[in-house]
């Protein structure tokens, strides 16, 4: 769920601290159920909670794959100075979870995963693992019960770029 300021250009994320102020009076801010409802009705993005790098996969995938870049375009929440990409999924049963993230193309950066409760990226931090060895990968493998998780996707170094692959195997 997004939201946006009836009086403003940018939509938000829930979590977004910018987007308290447009939902002080119900009167005055508008919800949409997807980025590209908020983007057709003439709002931009937020530059703080990047809306539009938060991506639903649902639980009908047993194994997805997910290619991605690190740019400045979105800031990690759990590491400061870092850029990061967000990703939601949901389980209906309890169910084993690997996560792997990896560098790609020959980019030198220092992966980091984290894993939260919830469908927010400021959600309670459940496990994260730093980079685990000259690959350039990281990875957490851990039971989850049903409910929905977000995966943060960054770097352990500040302002580092490159491109990513987040592969997600679940059962």
């Amino acid at each position: 769920m997004f939201y946006a300021s009836k009086n403003r250009r940018r939509f938000h994320l829930l979590s977004c601290e910018y987007a308290g102020q447009s939902r002080v009076n119900q009167d005055f801010w508008a919800s949409y159920d997807t980025h590209e409802e908020a983007i057709a009705d003439g709002k931009l993005p937020c530059r703080y909670c990047n809306p539009c790098n938060v991506a639903d996969v649902t639980s009908v995938f047993t194994e997805f794959s997910i290619p991605g870049m690190w740019t400045g375009d979105c800031g990690s929440i759990n590491r400061s100075g870092c850029y990061a990409a967000f990703y939601t999924f949901t389980l209906s049963k309890a169910t084993n979870v690997e996560i792997c993230l990896r560098t790609l193309d020959g980019y030198y950066v220092d992966p980091y995963l984290y894993l939260m409760l919830g469908d927010s990226p400021d959600g309670q931090v459940l496990n994260d693992n730093g980079f685990l060895g000259e690959d350039g990968e990281s990875s957490i493998a851990c039971n989850l019960q049903p409910g929905t998780y977000t995966v943060e996707a960054t770097t352990s170094g500040e302002q580092e770029e490159g491109r990513f692959l987040l592969d997600v195997i679940l059962g």
